[in-house]
């Protein structure tokens, strides 16, 4: 009966042991504040959204037909504007907020993005793309100003300029243009909540009342998502505080086992506990790595905005699958150095002497 009753207690420990270590893991390297805003640098996101990916946005979309900009200045207009640095900053912010709200140290999520910085610089550099073209039109020759090629346009720009055309003059000609951009940009919020997104463009389009309606059901539809995220909230806390749970179990537990079995059989039972724990981190290191793999190859499907994200993406996943299977083969070792130091031990400590005397009892 007594070996019974030890052999439910290390197994009970050992699954003890395997939890409190993976909770510690999860909430410490992966669902973190840290891990995201390190997953999230070491994959470059900052950049590849700014220099590859809106680039590519801008290009495949419908915008600027028959305008003065061309939509290779409206990107260089949104890279100017939109840098990686402001960015990682509104990034790093909503994140930290959420988690701040999941943890229950905050009663509003607080998911905003502050767009102040972007309207101002937006007119500079639309201002400083304009320039730019104004230097790079060669002078009209006379047969061009014969046939008014400095007033018709490639994609609604002037093919040259008269040479007595100054760069004021030229702006004040662009100015009803770039009015109607600014006037655009000007509409959208200061502080944009990423909960409310969908009611930005009812917001912008139309105040007719019609579309009050559809606001109503949006802000029911925003008040469903705090009750989702207040759900969600209670379900981490919960399963971060449960850690402790399981390490002050393994602490009971580990301590009934001292006083039930003989030493030498209690360290021989914790070097095994070791030995596997360290088996299970190995298997997970290539569960996550299969998994990644997989979700990766996934991701080249088709459609023309999943294969311009799916690089971006990737590159995510990538970083994560090498950090995280790194760590838990690193894990999967210090288990298993464990186990061999708790073996000997046990075995030096706790066996009697060539003359007899035994080290230490039981």
């Amino acid at each position: 009966m007594k070996v019974i009753v030890h052999i439910f207690l290390t197994l009970l420990l050992f699954l003890s042991v395997v939890a409190t270590t993976v909770f510690f893991y999860v909430f410490s390297s992966v669902f973190s504040f840290e891990a995201m805003r390190s997953l999230l640098q070491k994959a470059d996101v900052y950049q590849i959204v700014v220099f590859d990916v809106m680039p590519q946005l801008l290009s495949s979309s419908s915008l600027s037909q028959n305008e003065l900009l061309s939509k290779e200045d409206l990107v260089q207009i949104a890279q100017k504007t939109v840098t990686p640095a402001w960015l990682q900053t509104q990034t790093e912010s909503i994140f930290a907020n959420a988690f701040l709200f999941l943890e229950g140290s905050s009663d509003d999520p607080r998911l905003f993005v502050y767009t102040q910085h972007l309207k101002k610089k937006f007119p500079k550099a639309m201002e400083e793309v304009f320039q730019t073209k104004f230097t790079n039109l060669s002078v009209c020759t006379e047969i061009q100003i014969q046939q008014g090629l400095y007033l018709s346009a490639t994609q609604g720009f002037p093919a040259c300029r008269p040479e007595d055309l100054t760069e004021d003059a030229f702006l004040s000609f662009v100015g009803e243009s770039q009015g109607e951009w600014e006037s655009l940009m000007n509409q959208i919020p200061d502080v944009l909540d990423i909960l409310r997104m969908p009611q930005l463009a009812s917001g912008i389009q139309t105040n007719e009342p019609a579309a009050r309606g559809s606001r109503i059901v949006q802000e029911v539809e925003y008040q469903q998502k705090i009750v989702s995220l207040d759900r969600f909230g209670m379900f981490y806390q919960v399963a971060k505080h449960f850690r402790f749970v399981f390490l002050l179990t393994a602490l009971l537990l580990g301590y009934l086992l001292w006083i039930a079995v003989p030493h030498k059989t209690y360290f021989l039972l914790l070097s095994g506990i070791s030995f596997f724990q360290g088996l299970a981190f190995g298997g997970l290191a290539v569960l996550v790595s299969s998994l990644t793999r997989l979700l990766s190859n996934m991701m080249s499907g088709q459609g023309d905005f999943f294969l311009i994200i799916s690089p971006l993406l990737q590159g995510i996943v990538s970083v994560f699958e090498k950090d995280q299977t790194r760590l838990l083969f690193m894990l999967s070792a210090i288990s298993m150095l464990l186990a061999v130091f708790l073996l000997v031990f046990g075995h030096v400590q706790y066996t009697p002497s060539k003359t007899g005397v035994v080290v230490s009892k039981r």
